[in-house]
């Protein structure tokens, strides 16, 4: 890019740079990269309508929402998508080619994907375990599979999915559980949403009484709360209860988790402990239940709601602290056999993909790993340097 035929011109040249650094940059977050990069723009004004067409593509990659047949080069990926790009000149694909783009610079050359993760028979059986059986309803011992995909309705003493005309169930309370690597959302009966994580149950009214709105969690939810001061809602868990005045906030607490803990997002709530402790929220706070004692802090709450939307947000994470929220999500045992993998950080987007393997290739790459298995154990490992050089 020193010469003038070589300098970017558009925001495609920026996305389709040989070393593919623009992109890497808005996907990790880089230091160094940001650096020279924001030199770049303040000695090209004229550039910076192109540069923020390219930021906003880069900004919406999902770095392992792709599929790769055995064998295929990532380069070849590359150059098929632009073919089809100057074709049919459609701006979807050019977050493709940018996601691509990504795979294609990280370190040390991963030019093609190969066999370079686990074997095809245990990611089958991987995902298999993972996945397990739809969302569950159950309403006075009745129950029914619904698809993770389909929204729920609960309202007027009725359940309902896709079909909005015929309820599924009907009854007083209604218990949802939801597999390891699904997540699914509901509309409660009075018009507040709630987002039911991997591996949760959770009990509701069917029609919230006139004083009171209860529902019970194991496991993780978000919720966003339709403001009612004549019926207070509250959250009920094993260690803890977090009464809500209109708003927004996250609630893990699974019954074997050590920690359970409530992040919110908008509003206020008070969080209370079972030995009677209180605590008063504000946005952007998390507090967290330590033994007998509430702690509270700052976080920046956005990585602790993502898994709603679909994706787990990592910015400078301890990969064993990434490993443990892909572990939850998916119902497996992610670990780092040596200590170079586990000193490393990472930062991006990681979307939560049905297809378990997926995850792990994106963890893979991003740390400069393999991964072997042990049953439902995922054991990850420096990559070896002649490894690398080959694929």
């Amino acid at each position: 890019m020193d010469t003038e035929e070589q300098m970017p011109k558009s925001y495609e040249d920026f996305l389709l740079a040989e070393d593919g650094s623009f992109v890497i940059w808005r996907l990790t977050g880089d230091s160094e990269l940001g650096a020279h990069w924001e030199e770049y723009r303040q000695s090209h004004p004229e550039l910076e309508q192109e540069i923020q067409k390219a930021i906003r593509v880069a900004d919406s990659i999902r770095l392992n929402d792709f599929v790769y047949s055995e064998g295929e080069t990532l380069l070849q990926n590359i150059q098929c998508s632009i073919a089809q790009q100057h074709k049919r000149q459609q701006w979807y694909r050019w977050v493709a080619v940018a996601a691509m783009l990504v795979l294609l610079a990280l370190p040390l050359g991963y030019l093609a994907l190969g066999r370079w993760g686990a074997d095809q028979a245990y990611q089958e059986n991987l995902v298999a375990k993972a996945q397990g059986t739809d969302v569950v309803l159950t309403v006075g011992g009745k129950s029914v599979s619904v698809s993770s995909a389909d929204p729920i309705v609960v309202s007027k003493g009725c359940v309902y999915g896709r079909d909005r005309m015929k309820p599924l169930l009907s009854g007083d309370r209604c218990n949802i559980s939801v597999p390891y690597g699904k997540h699914v959302t509901m509309l409660l009966d009075d018009g507040s949403q709630l987002w039911v994580n991997a591996n949760t149950q959770v009990e509701v009214p069917t029609r919230f009484g006139r004083t009171a709105r209860d529902i019970r969690v194991n496991g993780e939810v978000y919720v966003d709360v339709v403001h009612q001061p004549s019926r207070p809602f509250t959250v009920y868990t094993k260690d803890m209860n977090v009464a809500v005045h209109g708003t927004s906030f996250g609630v893990s607490a699974y019954h074997d988790d050590s920690t359970p803990s409530v992040v919110l997002v908008k509003g206020k709530v008070t969080v209370q402990s079972t030995t009677g402790q209180a605590v008063a929220m504000s946005p952007n706070e998390q507090v967290r239940l330590v033994g007998n004692r509430m702690e509270k802090r700052d976080v920046d709450v956005r990585s602790y709601v993502s898994w709603k939307d679909n994706y787990l947000l990592f910015d400078n994470t301890p990969i064993a602290e990434a490993f443990q929220q892909v572990g939850k999500y998916y119902g497996i045992a992610l670990t780092a056999v040596d200590s170079h993998t586990m000193r490393q950080n990472i930062s991006g987007k990681l979307y939560l993909s049905d297809r378990v393997e997926s995850v792990l290739d994106a963890i893979a790459l991003l740390t400069h790993a393999t991964y072997t298995t042990r049953g439902s154990k995922v054991e990850f490992s420096k990559r070896a340097e002649r490894e690398s050089s080959t694929q």
